[in-house]
């Protein structure tokens, strides 16, 4: 990224109106974190080119990552005056919408982003996870089903099938093995260091009533939080942990779909 945007910046410098330039080094400015530099660059890539799409799409992104979503939705749906087919533009508006709560609307946009590109794995991840927040769960494990069928080695939607076949036993039946496998494989894709994939795979041992696994698995989920301070999240691991030492499952009750709003899949645009 630093040579990138080196690379970018010369470029600007010899021609100061090279709107691709200013986006694609938003883009790079972005991917360091640097959301103020990335956000001003794609203002001047729009100063100078009102109608390029892409530059209000990867503007809503970045407003949306420093969490000013009525700002992101607003230029998300520019991009879609102009573009009325972008998939891109459909699934970031639909995630700027579920960040808001508004779970109905972001479906819709899921949806119409599939309409377009079928095989967008991000926006049927995105879908799922806004179907089992709403708390329609076999449309959501179809839906995830479908991001692994276009992305199969994604741990996102493995994650997102293990949490509702281990939480919701009562409905799925005896589904703890095929919860576990899902969960470990998602687990050693991410070398056993993301919080919620730690969390849900020691529901998914507990599902499968290898509680001595759910709870060593739970402690090193809540070292996780701890250790990034997520007070919260690490309350929830706790009460878990009790069960799981109990030797009890994780009942609906418990295994309330966290805030994972921040686990949807913005999906930048690039010229």
């Amino acid at each position: 990224p630093d040579e990138a945007i080196a690379q970018y910046r010369q470029a600007l410098q010899l021609k100061p109106t090279f709107v691709e330039a200013h986006n694609n080094l938003g883009l790079a400015l972005a991917s360091q974190g640097r959301l103020d530099e990335a956000i001003a660059q794609y203002r001047q890539a729009l100063q100078l080119n009102p109608r390029y799409v892409e530059a209000y799409d990867n503007l809503g992104t970045g407003l949306a990552s420093a969490g000013k979503l009525d700002e992101a939705i607003s230029q998300f749906r520019q991009a879609l005056q102009l573009k009325p087919d972008s998939p891109e533009a459909h699934n970031n508006l639909g995630i700027a919408l579920a960040s808001q709560g508004r779970l109905d609307e972001a479906v819709t946009q899921f949806r119409l982003a599939l309409q377009t590109k079928p095989a967008f794995a991000e926006a049927h991840n995105n879908l799922a996870m806004a179907l089992q927040s709403r708390g329609n769960l076999e449309e959501a494990i179809k839906c995830y089903r479908q991001a692994l069928k276009n992305k199969p080695d994604w741990p996102a939607p493995m994650n997102g099938i293990a949490w509702i076949l281990a939480t919701h036993s009562d409905s799925y039946g005896p589904t703890g093995n095929v919860a576990v496998g899902l969960a470990e494989r998602a687990a050693e894709l991410t070398q056993y260091r993301e919080l919620e994939i730690l969390d849900t795979l020691a529901a998914t041992y507990a599902a499968a009533g290898r509680f001595e696994r759910a709870t060593t698995t739970a402690q090193a989920a809540l070292s996780l939080a701890s250790a990034a301070k997520l007070d919260r999240r690490a309350n929830e691991i706790r009460r878990r942990l009790k069960l799981y030492k109990q030797g009890k499952t994780l009942s609906r009750t418990l295994a309330r779909y966290a805030d994972r709003n921040e686990n949807f899949v913005l999906v930048l645009g690039t010229d």
